[in-house]
């Protein structure tokens, strides 16, 4: 036992445990945001892989891949439970969840009934979900 444990801290020691926590939390943010954007650009890909692929050689039921990154989100946000977040981070990131998810619905139902598959266009969609996480990560950046 090193004793820290049970005898207060000395100044030196406290400020040793103090710039360490700070150095955790920052590498823990910096794994957070960066997670968000690799969500963005997955997504990003993923919709232009999907766009790029004609109807014809799509089933029906293919277009449920749409939920892949939808669950990507969620890994996303597990990686996010291995650290404690202030209130305010948690009011961002029930923003990013209510936000993606509500632009992948809509950036899936461009990609089936609006947008001809095969065509550059189609992979537009991605670009609203994608936004959404940018913008994230920009605002738990700053936080």
């Amino acid at each position: 036992m090193d004793g820290t444990a049970d005898s207060p801290l000395d100044h030196d020691a406290a400020a040793s445990r103090i710039t360490r926590m700070e150095n955790r939390v920052g590498r823990m943010k910096r794994v957070y945001v960066g997670s968000i954007i690799l969500l963005g650009v997955i997504t990003l890909a993923y919709f232009a892989v999907v766009g790029a692929i004609p109807r014809a050689v799509v089933k029906p039921y293919d277009s449920l891949l749409i939920l892949f990154p939808v669950v990507l989100f969620f890994v996303v946000v597990g990686i996010r439970r291995a650290s404690t977040s202030a209130r305010d981070v948690l009011r961002t990131e029930q923003r990013l969840a209510a936000g993606y998810i509500v632009a992948m619905v809509v950036a899936g139902a461009l990609e089936i009934f609006v947008f001809r598959q095969g065509t550059v266009a189609a992979a537009l969609p991605g670009l609203l979900p994608a936004a959404v996480c940018f913008a994230a990560a920009v605002a738990l950046g700053k936080k």
